[in-house]
């Protein structure tokens, strides 16, 4: 388990330690698991019709840039993507079920953990 003391200043000081190179691909291997954990929460509290929404969250990595590491969850529904705001949001036709943004909430802590955990085993 990651220590609970390890805050933003502690991660970038340690990321500062190793190589930029090395640091880039270690932190973006620990968002990409943390962005799993969440991902697979969002799968979870996906409401069920034809599993279409369950099957199209995707984890995908972010648009690179300099001086930015990004991780992206998406969900895409394919001919029906506008549907997936309907459910998130509602409509005046439709209650809003806002199963992300709880999944999000409920995984916030542990994605932290995991993040964190992730860059402190290796560095060592």
């Amino acid at each position: 388990m990651a220590r609970k003391d390890m805050g933003v200043p502690d991660l970038k000081r340690a990321l500062g330690l190793v190589e930029a190179k090395v640091a880039k691909k270690l932190l973006r291997t620990s968002l990409r698991s943390a962005a799993k954990l969440v991902a697979a929460e969002i799968r979870a509290n996906a409401p069920v019709a034809e599993g279409l929404l369950k099957r199209s969250v995707k984890v995908r990595a972010g648009r690179r840039r300099k001086n930015y590491i990004g991780v992206e969850i998406t969900v895409e529904g394919g001919r029906d993507e506008g549907f997936v705001g309907f459910v998130e949001w509602g409509s005046r036709h439709q209650a809003a079920n806002p199963f992300a943004r709880r999944s999000v909430e409920a995984k916030r802590a542990e994605a932290l953990d995991a993040i964190a955990e992730g860059v402190e085993s290796a560095l060592g």
